[in-house]
């Protein structure tokens, strides 16, 4: 997932924060608490009361086809199905790096699964998209002594010089502390040891790194990895040139790494580093994002959309990042199909590619989509993780949240009924300033950033220590930090504290999936999407109308 592209300042955080606040004044904002990642969390206490009577049975109306669509994954045809294919899929095609013939190939794939299992219409749309390519890296710390570093080159990097670069460093700890050290940067590589509060802070290390430090004369940049927990693996993730500034390599580094070299910086002794890098940017290639819809029986032009982004970077194999996303999105719809269950409205599946450089798939769908807003009633992504689902974090006004939480008590069988008011779903938060409703998964991922971009991001660690979902937590992950965007968006609310662990590395691996969960997962966005395409009214109708929404 890509979290930071876009910066915003402190004064623009605030204003969104007021903002949110008084759109939910009478209500939700009933205290903050920080986080284990340092994140800012809003928990909101929705009093619902005034739901209309008529809506609210209408939706508990809905209860049969919950029931059956939990039995059909819990015990049934779709029981393990989820699982097995994200298996196969990750096993078969690995990494999927924007502008690759595997990503390419992974799109073909799930295209023509679509086409096989039966969907109403299954198709494609072009996205131009960046290739960049990592090739062979290695760094050696060389002074005091000599030790291998582990590195992860960053997405859109530069090569070194074919004989690499040998060079003295600077360890910061700041931009501040890096600008203080003005013309003693010239001709050095800059190591950036900026301590874990949030990984939206860290990420602005990682993304404006090698800018900062060039402006300064620097060779090269080493930031420390996005994690608040580390194995030994760096994160990879995607970062920003500047216009008029010289573009230097840059890569992330260990978390034990750039600890090791602040304490020999900072004892006073002299640190010489080797950085070899043959990474290579070649001109945008053309994707696709993939589309396959399950037709409404009523009112077939209007959409509930489930998606998920089908990209990955190639540190792991992207199971958790997001190819568990597209495998719940794509089983959800597969489920309806086959059990029978047609709602009124189309549940559409949407694969967005090049997501993690730069939500390219989501703004191109968007930018081409913008003007049907209207016919959107529902778009829910997955991105923060597939792991214990605890329920739904949505961005929407308070009415409709009050009604998305009618609609999550459906899911009572599976412990899948809290509802968040939180920001994250990068590909589908446009959406936000047209009117729809947005959610997503909300899970047990407090492992997420552990693995995230990373070595260890493949098959096996979905099956590790699932926590328990009373280890959950509120994110309000975009707007409390700078690297944010300016829309309103959510994630599937799930035991998810951990997903920074993995994300980005060489965790992130079918080793961090559990088929068990997968199939809870796909039970909640399968009802989730049914009831909501199912509904006799437009959601969007209540994103301005004013229940009763008191503190509790």
């Amino acid at each position: 997932m890509l979290v930071g592209n876009m910066f915003i300042s402190r004064l623009q955080r605030v204003a969104l924060l007021l903002a949110l606040i008084t759109q939910c004044r009478s209500s939700p904002l009933t205290k903050f608490e920080p986080l284990i990642h340092g994140l800012t969390d809003v928990k909101a206490e929705l009093n619902c009361n005034s739901i209309p009577k008529d809506i609210i049975d209408e939706i508990q109306g809905h209860q049969a086809a919950a029931d059956a669509i939990i039995d059909y994954f819990l015990n049934g045809r779709g029981k393990g199905q989820t699982y097995a294919g994200l298996q196969y899929f990750v096993d078969t095609f690995g990494a999927r790096l924007s502008g690759t013939a595997t990503l390419e190939q992974a799109i073909d794939y799930m295209l023509t699964q679509g086409v096989i299992d039966g969907f109403d219409a299954v198709f494609s749309e072009p996205v131009m998209v960046p290739h960049w390519q990592r090739n062979s890296e290695h760094a050696m710390l060389l002074q005091p002594r000599r030790q291998t570093l582990n590195i992860l080159g960053l997405g859109t990097s530069v090569a070194t010089p074919p004989e690499g670069i040998v060079a003295d460093a600077v360890v910061v700890t700041s931009f501040d502390e890096l600008e203080s050290l003005g013309d003693q940067v010239a001709g050095k590589i800059v190591v950036y040891n900026q301590p874990f509060e949030s990984y939206g802070q860290s990420a602005e290390y990682r993304g404006d790194g090698a800018a900062r430090a060039a402006k300064q004369g620097a060779v090269a940049a080493l930031v420390r990895s996005a994690t608040d927990f580390s194995i030994g693996s760096p994160h990879t993730g995607h970062q920003n040139y500047q216009e008029n500034v010289t573009k230097i390599p840059v890569a992330c580094i260990t978390q034990e790494d750039a600890l090791t070299l602040h304490r020999l910086y900072t004892s006073g002794n002299q640190i010489t580093i080797q950085l070899y890098m043959e990474a290579e940017n070649f001109p945008d290639a053309l994707s696709r994002n993939s589309i396959i819809d399950y037709t409404g029986s009523a009112l077939p032009d209007d959409l509930v959309v489930v998606s998920g982004h089908i990209d990955s970077w190639d540190g792991g194999v992207g199971a958790m990042d997001d190819a568990g996303g597209v495998f719940v999105s794509y089983h959800a719809a597969k489920a309806l199909k086959e059990i029978g269950l047609r709602p009124r409205r189309t549940v559409r599946t949407i694969l967005f590619t090049a997501e993690e450089f730069g939500i390219i798939g989501g703004e191109a769908y968007f930018e081409l989509h913008r003007n049907e807003s209207a016919r959107y009633q529902l778009i829910l992504e997955s991105d923060m993780g597939t792991f214990a689902p605890l329920g739904l974090g949505v961005g929407a006004g308070p009415d409709v949240a009050c009604i998305l939480q009618e609609v999550l008590k459906l899911t009572a069988a599976i412990n899948t009924t809290e509802l968040v008011i939180s920001f994250d779903g990068p590909d589908i938060g446009p959406w936000v300033a047209e009117g729809v409703p947005i959610g997503s998964l909300y899970n047990a991922n407090e492992r997420y950033f552990w693995f995230h971009h990373d070595h260890n991001n493949i098959s096996f660690f979905l099956s590790v220590s699932q926590c328990n979902s009373n280890e959950r937590y509120y994110y309000f992950r975009h707007i409390a930090h700078s690297n944010t965007f300016l829309y309103f968006t959510g994630s599937l609310y799930n035991a998810n504290e951990r997903y920074f662990w993995f994300h980005h590395s060489a965790g992130d691996s079918m080793e961090v999936e559990n088929s068990d969960v997968l199939d809870r997962i796909s039970a909640l966005w399968a009802t989730v999407a049914y009831v909501a395409a199912d509904l006799s009214f437009s959601l969007q109708d209540f994103q301005g109308s004013v229940l009763n929404f008191q503190k509790q």
